[in-house]
């Protein structure tokens, strides 16, 4: 919402947001790659496929994004068709915060996929686990004004930007 804010004030030209891809009336939306939601760990105690009982799982000190965000708001209700209750013992705002708290830790962590990535090129031990996530995924995607005009240099970043996350997801 703070990045739609400063877009639409014009306090910035443009803004990097996650949407759930449904265009607004006042702005243009330029999509850079879908962003997925997992559970992951560094535990080795825990099998990449140890799916089953989830409760088991939850039971590790959770480290996820604060309770009142969209995100955290869909896995309490999609564990509570399970009579489980998400009690996390960390919750922070910032996603980055969550991936220092994982490094240190062998806590259970909501992220996004491509950090996993990330994870993992420092610690092989990194690991996604196999807990259905009830969220589609979101469109990483720029945002303009829709009476900005798209000047060349624009259309070049976004050429540029585009083509440096698809070298990277490849």
């Amino acid at each position: 919402a703070e990045v739609h804010d400063l877009v639409r004030s014009g306090k910035a030209d443009i803004g990097l947001v996650l949407t759930d891809d449904k265009e607004e009336n006042d702005f243009v939306t330029y999509p850079i790659r879908i962003v997925r939601e997992l559970i992951a760990t560094r535990n080795r105690n825990i099998s990449a496929n140890d799916i089953s009982p989830a409760a088991k799982i939850l039971e590790l000190q959770l480290v996820t994004i604060h309770s009142d965000s969209r995100s955290f708001a869909f896995y309490q209700n999609h564990f509570s068709k399970y009579d489980i209750t998400l009690t996390p013992e960390i919750e922070v705002r910032q996603m980055d915060i969550i991936c220092q708290l994982l490094k240190r830790t062998d806590a259970v962590g909501i992220i996004y996929d491509y950090l996993l990535e990330e994870l993992r090129s420092k610690d092989s031990n990194f690991k996604e686990l196999l807990l259905q996530s009830p969220l589609p995924g979101r469109v990483m995607a720029f945002i303009k004004r829709r009476d900005r005009i798209e000047d060349q240099s624009w259309g070049l970043f976004l050429q540029k930007f585009k083509d440096a996350v698809v070298k990277q997801n490849c």
